[in-house]
Order: structure tokens, then C-alpha cells, then sequence
């Protein structure tokens, strides 16, 4: 219950146990009669909380967009292993067990459990975009990949021991060799290639043009979120600025002064990076950042 309370993506485990209860449910089982008033008690508890407590920007983020055809041909499979081949041989893998065993997941009520975990991660968030707006990606369901690693190991155990034991070595044989692929392999050979925004680079660029000024700007669908955002890298560039005794100067661009560093942050500054009819005399590219000089 306080999960589904903190997250609305805890009513995926809510309902799985409750579907889970149904499901084994015996009448001349006293306990499970009173586990059963319970969990629709709580339902109403919770009901009421989310009525009460809606909030458009915490459960649907505008920045989120709808699943499209090529979800449907992997499931987030390819995000979850590495790539989209072994993502698809453990996919694979997943519905053939799934329908060989089915009969002994409907019989099995920790089985069950994890496979109405795993239907309800994809298909709950998935109705609510049909309805609302879309709330499902990678991230938000990686918890997933625990019944399916549990349910894929243990129908795999269930097989003839020859059978058994090629699938076992496929699989560890594609999934090692996907990882010489990874950055956590790589690293041992090659540079480490960051994934963040570059503001070490661009601040430290700033500093050796010997023009201190530079200004930043946020365009995002909600300007609450815009300001949130702006405010938090300001605080960043900041204690960055301090720990290298960087002495910059951050202003509004509105000023119009000349010779002014602008940060254009990917994914966040959107069209605001060309908000400016003058073109840029120099232009830095950096991780995820492109810093231009404005004459």
C-alpha cells in the first residue's frame, strides 16, 4: 500500500497481488477472505488519496511521448540487455517458456505473481497513455527485468537436461559477448566516453576566452519546470565556478550586451538556441552542450 502511496507505479504490484489472490482464492479459507476485504479496503484508501492528490506534472512529465509500432517488436527488451539482437533472444526465449509452462505458472501462485507483475508493468501504464497521456518508458519499469530473469531461470531449469544446458551457454555466450560491446568493457582499452552535459568543458572554455560572461536559459512546455530546471544548473555552474575559482559572470541575455557566452543545453533549451538574430562568431561544441559566442 505505501508504495502504490509514493509512486503510482506501485499500484503494478498492488494489483498483481490482488489479481494473485483472486486467482487462488478458496472460500472456505477464512484468511483469505479477510486478505481479500483488506486489499479492497485499501484500494478505496488509495483511490481517494490519488483523487485528492492528482497531480498532472507528477504523474504524466509532458516531456514523456507515446509508445510507437517499434515498442511492440521488443518491449523495452533491447534497453534492458544491451541491444536490440539479445534483447530480442531473451524476448524470444520469454514467450517460448511462457507458453510451453503455462500450465504450471496458472498452478503455481508465486509464478503467477510474477508473471501478473510482469502483464500489468507493461499493459496498466499503457492504458493510462491511451486514456490520459504517456507515462511508460524504460526507466520507470526496469524493475520488470526481476520476474522476467526469475521466470526465464526457472522454466529454463524445467527443460530436459541436454536442452537445458545449450540454452544455458547460448544465452551467457550472447550476453558476454554483448557486453564487449558495453562502455563498462570498452573502458579497459579505450577513453571513457561520458554521457552527461560537459559543464567542467564549457565553464573551463569561458574562463580561457578571458570573456567571463556568459547566460543560460531553460525553454520547456511548462515554465514551472523551466524555472526548476534553470535554477538547479545555475546552482551547478556555481559550485563548479567556486571549486575552480572560475570568477564568471552569469546575465540575462535580454541585456543585449556584446560578447556574451550562451549555453545551449541539448534536450533542454529546445528552439531557444537560436533565439537570437545575430549568428554566432564561434561556436564550441562539447558533450551534450554547444557554447556560442554572441558578438
Amino acid at each position: 500500500m505505501f508504495t502504490s502511496l509514493i509512486h503510482p507505479f506501485g499500484l503494478i504490484l498492488y494489483f498483481s497481488f490482488i489479481i494473485s489472490e483472486l486467482k487462488f482464492f478458496k472460500k472456505d479459507n477464512e484468511y483469505n477472505f479477510q486478505k481479500t476485504i483488506s486489499y479492497i479496503g485499501l484500494f478505496l484508501i488509495i483511490f481517494f488519496y490519488y483523487f485528492f492528490q492528482f497531480n498532472e506534472q507528477y504523474l504524466t512529465p509532458g516531456w514523456i511521448k507515446q509508445v510507437d509500432i517499434k515498442f511492440f517488436t521488443n518491449f523495452y527488451f533491447s534497453n534492458f540487455f544491451g541491444s536490440r539482437i539479445v534483447g530480442l533472444i531473451y524476448l524470444i526465449t520469454l514467450f517460448f517458456l511462457l507458453i510451453k509452462f503455462f500450465k504450471t505458472l496458472l498452478e503455481n501462485k508465486k509464478l503467477f505473481l510474477l508473471f501478473s507483475i510482469l502483464i500489468l508493468s507493461y499493459s496498466l501504464p499503457l492504458l493510462y497513455g491511451l486514456l490520459f497521456r504517456p507515462i511508460i518508458i524504460p526507466r520507470y519499469i526496469i524493475f520488470v527485468i526481476i520476474p522476467i530473469i526469475i521466470l526465464t531461470s526457472f522454466f529454463i531449469f524445467q527443460l530436459k537436461l541436454v536442452i537445458r544446458n545449450y540454452i544455458i551457454a547460448f544465452v551467457v555466450l550472447i550476453t558476454f559477448l554483448n557486453l564487449t560491446t558495453e562502455q563498462t568493457f570498452k573502458q579497459f582499452y579505450n577513453d571513457r566516453f561520458s554521457y552527461k552535459h560537459d559543464f567542467e568543458g564549457t565553464l573551463k572554455n569561458i574562463y580561457e576566452s578571458q570573456n567571463t560572461n556568459y547566460s543560460i536559459s531553460i525553454n520547456l512546455k511548462q515554465k514551472k519546470l523551466s524555472d526548476a530546471w534553470e535554477k538547479s544548473i545555475k546552482n551547478y555552474i556555481n559550485f563548479i565556478s567556486k571549486k575552480n575559482n572560475y570568477n564568471l559572470t552569469n546575465i540575462s541575455y535580454d541585456k543585449n550586451l556584446d560578447n556574451i557566452w550562451f549555453i545551449c543545453i541539448h534536450d533542454l533549451n529546445m528552439n531557444k538556441c537560436n533565439l537570437t538574430d545575430r549568428k554566432p562568431i564561434k561556436t564550441i561544441k562539447l558533450n551534450r552542450i554547444d557554447l556560442n559566442l554572441i558578438p
